[in-house]
């Protein structure tokens, strides 16, 4: 019986390993506003509109909250009210693109009035400075370490985002990056624990 648990267990050990391989995904840095924006523009993305979480408290709530799954990307209404993806039997970021080109029925999706843009907004630095309204606000995460994901799905969004801009969608965006950043000053044993680079 332990054989055979311990044969699971290094089966999906094994699957996580490759799995990071495959993608490219790498242990994490300490990161500076600087090092983020440096690392988007390696890629081609804009950094008008980037965000990191302001301090490790504001990130350790946000993930109470359900807030840091990178990559991802979270949706408010006009009135700043969270708007999940379709109900589906799958509940997963997968469903983004799709979601996405969908965007011009976007007010007929129920909203959640318990999650609202201003208590996710509170999570970030610099103080969060809207664009112009729009009626749809989409709030993309990433980190750098995250490797081919990021263009799998963060740039991805990016770029049918701006799809949907040009076709007349009234939305902004901006990039969240879930960094573990160098001024949250976070103890070395949670350093080593978390397995943080300097």
């Amino acid at each position: 019986m332990k054989y055979w648990i311990v044969s699971i267990l290094f089966i999906f050990s094994s699957c996580a390993t490759m799995a990071k391989k495959i993608k490219g995904v790498k242990s994490p840095r300490l990161e500076s506003a600087h090092s983020v924006n440096a690392y988007l523009q390696r890629n081609a993305i804009d950094t008008t509109e980037v965000y990191v979480f302001k301090d490790l408290m504001a990130f350790a709530t946000a993930s109470q909250a359900k807030y840091l799954s990178f990559p991802n990307a979270y949706f408010f209404n006009a009135d700043g009210f969270a708007v999940d993806y379709p109900r589906t039997t799958e509940h997963c970021n997968a469903q983004v693109n799709s979601f996405i080109a969908d965007l011009r029925n976007f007010s007929s999706w129920p909203s959640d009035k318990n999650r609202l843009m201003k208590d996710f907004t509170a999570f970030l630095a610099p103080d969060f400075q809207p664009k112009q309204a729009a009626n749809i606000s989409v709030f993309i995460t990433f980190t750098t370490y995250a490797g081919k994901l990021n263009h799998e799905k963060a740039f991805e969004w990016i770029a049918l985002l701006e799809t949907a801009k040009q076709n007349g969608v009234s939305v902004n965006y901006y990039l969240v990056s879930g960094d573990f950043m160098r001024n949250w000053n976070i103890p070395e044993s949670l350093r080593k624990k978390w397995g943080i680079k300097n």
